[in-house]
């Protein structure tokens, strides 16, 4: 992968195309192909994770053949580079704009250096809470938008800390400066693909004992239509992220407080016995 770009909980793997003699755009469909395959399958459903081509001014069009759903379902962006080091995420795309993507480059690409050099582009302002709620509302349908609303507000009350990012909003909760209590545990929520909520596993796993992974996941396998996901997440030895349907996991107003309970007892360590 030529371009890897961290933020926060945020992450972009990036294929670069740099400038060359043939006809503008040549080469992109190969490009496209080794972003497929070099894709961490871990990371692919993350809604914290995008991904990208990054091609020439004058490539816009053939980096833009591939059609906006495929690249919207496999979180594909495309950002174009000028002469003079500019950044620019093209304008079809959501919340289209100028963005400094690179701070650490892997590959030896001369584009990838430029970006790297330049840090191009004008910084965008962060979501704020009331556009995450505008956003989520437009997700969801109405009564479903509410649920995983109230679901924030309770996760929110009881937080460490959170976290407004550009796709996504990310609540910390069981954090504590004494390894003994600790018992992180994240929920992210994205208005992405009709509204998601997910948890970065392969974080968590990190972070909490392995039996405190095995509780998380049976306290969730309470709540309807997360026992497919749970399973993939448990074969992979926890190297994944869970996205959760809000249409299968909040669909009544009960699974709305069982997920809420859910979450106070899986942000606190279970009690030892002697």
């Amino acid at each position: 992968m030529d371009v890897v770009a961290h933020r926060g909980n945020e992450t972009i793997y990036a294929e670069v195309k740099g400038r060359t003699k043939s006809r503008p755009g040549a080469g992109l469909d190969t490009l496209y192909g080794q972003l497929l395959r070099r894709m961490p399958a871990e990371e692919v459903g993350d809604p914290n994770t995008r991904f990208a081509v990054v091609v020439p001014t004058g490539a816009e069009a053939a980096a833009l053949r591939v059609p906006r759903r495929v690249r919207d379902v496999l979180r594909i962006d495309v950002y174009a580079v000028s002469d003079d080091g500019q950044v620019e995420r093209l304008a079809d795309e959501p919340d289209g704009g100028r963005v400094n993507i690179v701070p650490r480059v892997i590959g030896e690409t001369e584009l990838a250096h430029r970006i790297k050099r330049t840090g191009g582009g004008a910084r965008r302002p962060r979501v704020t809470e009331e556009q995450f709620y505008a956003q989520m509302r437009e997700a969801c349908r109405p009564e479903l938008a509410e649920r995983v609303l109230a679901l924030y507000e309770h996760a929110k009350a009881r937080r460490s800390r959170q976290k407004f990012g550009l796709q996504s909003t990310t609540v910390w909760l069981g954090e504590h400066e004494d390894p003994e209590i600790a018992n992180p545990l994240t929920l992210i929520f994205s208005w992405n693909n009709g509204g998601e909520i997910s948890m970065r596993f392969v974080h968590l796993r990190e972070q909490r004992t392995p039996e405190e992974m095995e509780r998380l996941v049976e306290l969730l396998r309470r709540l309807p239509g997360t026992t497919e996901v749970l399973d993939e997440a448990v074969a992979k030895g926890y190297r994944t992220s869970c996205i959760f349907r809000p249409e299968r996991v909040l669909a009544t107003d009960e699974d709305l407080e069982a997920f809420k309970r859910v979450l106070d007892e899986a942000a606190v360590r279970a009690a030892t016995t002697d």
